[in-house]
């Protein structure tokens, strides 16, 4: 029976890596883990596979390719086995480096056959592979008709070509059937497992209540004893059949695992990874979100953006050349589809989420060379030229000798439209339908949205955060509450609109050293030392005398 394919099986253990990497927020493993994923694509434990390619590698005279895989599989499986397969292992070799030498001869490449020699001849001048060894190998290239040399003659036959095929297949069979899954594939197949099993236990509780239904009206039990194990030959024939494709999965998974161990050619189909996402927020970060959540657009220090769709997770696009500088901030436009970041060197450039591959580099850069945050506005109302446009983005810069600047941007424009000068550089800041604000050290300060006009700051800073500083900001449109993170805790604040500060309402202090480094409709993603949790509003503690209905 064919081998059913079943490549869910392997991208789901993927996706469950892959959504810990994004919960986690370790950008730079998921990068390289997705990256090495689309190359890693090999034959893996599929010996049928397998075997084409190394006589592939044969029949295309490519020495190195041939050795690198063979050398692969010795460092990977052949090691591990015990000393008494070593002779085989190492017969096995010298065969396929003989059916490459003939193959060479036979095509009418006798020159690759004298370069093998020449760079193996130190290992191959004393062997002892077989009763006469490599030393009459060595005048094969310059014989005119090797093929009815008595010696030769055996080699260039098909039946040992056939006999060598057959033989590598049986061997890497049974060395790849003692190889044992990582637990997370083992638990798939558990899981595959699981509804056979649960049918096994619904049948045996129907046939005891079918019993004494029987017996309960005066059935014949002998004929319905009969009916039953009739029944009972159907059901094992199904189990039967339900054994040997449980078997056949794990095979498949076998053959699955072992393509991420093989190295090959890069696949273009799109890789499904699952679809939880996070809104990652800060001034370090190098993940964003669209605002209709579609999108996830992620950046690396190799300065190359990945996006990737999230219904399903999968890869989009990607980067193949790098950027001219590092990423530093990025941002989604409102229209989702369009991305502009802020590159260490102080430019901005503009990406398009199906063909990140093409960048623009706009004309405008920032007030200062240094790029503290790009962040989307949130409003959009079409009278309002500031904050109307669907491309307006707030910029913060600064400069090293402390001069520092607020600007509205339009991207459609390519022009700053608003500027406002600040007092010290912005480490953080969000923004809601009405307001900037931006964090430096333990200072907040709060600025209308469309003319970045200064209206006030907090003036009475809780005990938490009064003698440290802001480690992120963070805005739960939901719940109308600013969250802020430092080094002690976690705080949510209001707006007080009459005197435009800062009202603290919730107050969370067990988690020391935390640092906000996600918000969603109505939770915050913090990570507090080595760890990372997910806290949802109610979890953050209302203060005795605050009163706030969300």
């Amino acid at each position: 029976m064919a081998r059913p394919a079943v490549p869910f099986l392997f991208s789901s253990v993927d996706e469950l890596v892959l959504e810990y990497l994004l919960f986690r927020g370790f950008t730079k493993t998921f990068q390289s883990f997705v990256q090495e994923r689309k190359k890693d694509v090999g034959e893996g434990l599929d010996v049928d596979k397998l075997v084409s390619q190394i006589f592939l590698h044969i029949k295309n005279t490519d020495l190195e390719k041939l050795l690198d895989l063979w050398d692969f599989l010795d460092a990977r499986f052949f090691c591990h086995l015990e000393n008494t397969f070593a002779p085989a292992v190492q017969q096995l070799k010298t065969a396929l480096e003989r059916c490459y030498i003939v193959h060479t001869v036979n095509s009418g490449h006798p020159e690759k056959a004298t370069s093998f020699f020449k760079q193996y001849a130190t290992v191959h001048a004393h062997s002892v592979a077989d009763a006469h060894g490599w030393q009459p190998w060595f005048m094969l290239p310059y014989m005119q008709h090797p093929e009815t040399d008595p010696h030769f003659r055996e080699y260039f036959s098909a039946e040992w070509m056939d006999s060598l095929e057959l033989t590598l297949r049986n061997f890497l069979a049974t060395v790849f059937q003692a190889i044992p899954l990582p637990k997370l594939l083992a638990f798939q197949i558990a899981q595959a497992q699981d509804p056979s099993l649960r049918l096994q236990l619904e049948s045996a509780r129907a046939e005891c209540h079918q019993l004494r239904c029987a017996a309960f009206l005066g059935v014949d039990v002998t004929a319905f004893r009969l009916d039953m194990k009739l029944a009972h030959e159907k059901v094992k024939r199904a189990e039967a059949s339900a054994a040997e494709l449980r078997h056949l999965l794990q095979l498949e998974t076998h053959r699955q695992f072992a393509e991420h161990l093989c190295a090959s050619p890069p696949s273009d189909a799109p890789e499904a990874l699952g679809d939880d996402y996070v809104s990652l927020l800060g001034p370090s970060d190098a993940m964003v979100v669209s605002p209709d959540h579609r999108y996830i657009a992620v950046a690396g220090d190799d300065a190359r953006v990945v996006v990737l769709t999230t219904d399903p997770l999968a890869v989009l696009d990607a980067m193949a050349e790098p950027l001219p500088a590092p990423i530093e901030h990025m941002a989604f436009l409102s229209d989702s589809k369009r991305i502009l970041c802020g590159l260490r060197t102080g430019a901005l450039v503009l990406l398009t989420v199906d063909a990140v591959a093409q960048p623009h580099t706009m004309i405008t850069t920032p007030s200062c060379p240094r790029m503290d945050a790009v962040v989307r506005t949130r409003r959009i109302c079409d009278g309002d030229v500031a904050g109307g446009r669907p491309t307006m983005v707030l910029l913060a810069s600064s400069s090293p000798s402390g001069g520092a600047a607020l600007e509205l941007y339009d991207v459609f424009d390519d022009a700053i439209v608003q500027t406002s000068v600040v007092a010290a550089p912005i480490e953080h800041v969000c923004v809601t339908d009405m307001l900037v604000i931006a964090a430096h050290g333990c200072v907040i300060t709060l600025y209308d949205v469309s003319s970045l006009t200064p209206l006030g700051r907090m003036n009475d800073p809780p005990m938490m955060l009064a003698s440290t500083s802001v480690s992120g900001l963070g805005y739960l449109a939901g719940y109308n509450t600013i969250v802020v993170s430092t080094p002690r805790g976690v705080l949510g604040f209001r707006v007080d609109v009459t005197q435009w500060t800062l009202q603290c309402t919730r107050q969370i202090d067990s988690l020391p050293q935390s640092r906000l480094l996600g918000v969603s409709d109505g939770a915050c993603l913090v990570a507090t030392g080595s760890n990372v949790v997910i806290l949802q509003v109610h979890e953050l503690p209302l203060l005795h005398q605050a009163h706030e209905h969300p």
